[in-house]
């Protein structure tokens, strides 16, 4: 299956230090696992599969019990963050409830913080998607990932229609690195031409200067189940 070639493709973001796939043959459709290394600090991360079972994700069936405790994870809302903190081996909202059961969906961009001075590993297993997502691209920010377990081109992702002055802020090393839409190529910080790569499990901010749209984000031809 061509899939499984990208899907063990090197990393290019510092937010990984291995990828590891694994493709299950007797089950159908093809389930893989993504090796994602969360260093010390924040992350943006995001969810490329769906579970075994086809269902969405939540924070319990991502992370398990391999965070430490204090772990947080933040997800933009309607203009301001939602909070979860691991604590004493389940995901508590800000008002202490348990909220394991919260979803992380295909395309969602989401902050992970790790308290400690060391990086954890976190096994991030489901279905090989195989069906096309649209994700939300309002006026202003969105935390956006790729819906599919594949390193892709941003100028490449079909579906995506760009507006003048968009841009787009992945957090690399302890930093923003930016890339701003401008008369049909994207940009970097010092303005030549570059290419947008999202890379499975990585999230973004994406700033939209227009008009509200959605980033049709269809079948990628690899995926040949």
């Amino acid at each position: 299956m061509k899939w499984i070639a990208a899907f063990v493709a090197a990393m290019s973001a510092a937010f990984f230090s291995t990828l590891a796939a694994r493709a299950d043959s007797a089950v159908t459709p093809a389930v893989g696992v993504i090796k994602v290394v969360v260093p010390p600090g924040l992350s943006l991360m995001s969810v490329p599969m769906e579970r075994d079972d086809g269902s969405t994700h939540t924070l319990d069936s991502v992370f398990g019990s391999a965070l430490a405790d204090e772990s947080e994870v933040m997800i933009y809302v309607s203009g301001r963050y939602v909070s979860y903190v691991y604590f004493a081996g389940m995901w508590l909202n800000e008002n202490f409830e348990e909220a394991g059961a919260t979803l992380l969906g295909r395309g969602q961009g989401f902050w992970i913080s790790n308290p400690l001075s060391e990086s954890k590993s976190v096994y991030v297993r489901g279905k090989v998607p195989v069906s096309q997502i649209e994700v939300s691209l309002p006026t202003g920010l969105a935390m956006v990932g790729f819906g599919f377990p594949l390193v892709r081109e941003i100028n490449s992702a079909a579906g995506i229609v760009p507006s003048d002055e968009d841009e787009i802020y992945f957090f690399q090393e302890g930093r923003f690195v930016s890339f701003i839409y401008f008369g049909g190529e994207w940009l970097d910080e010092e303005y030549n031409v570059a290419t947008v790569t999202f890379n499975p499990c990585v999230g973004a901010w994406y700033w939209r200067k227009g008009q509200e749209t959605s980033w049709e984000q269809n079948l990628p031809d690899e995926i040949d189940l």
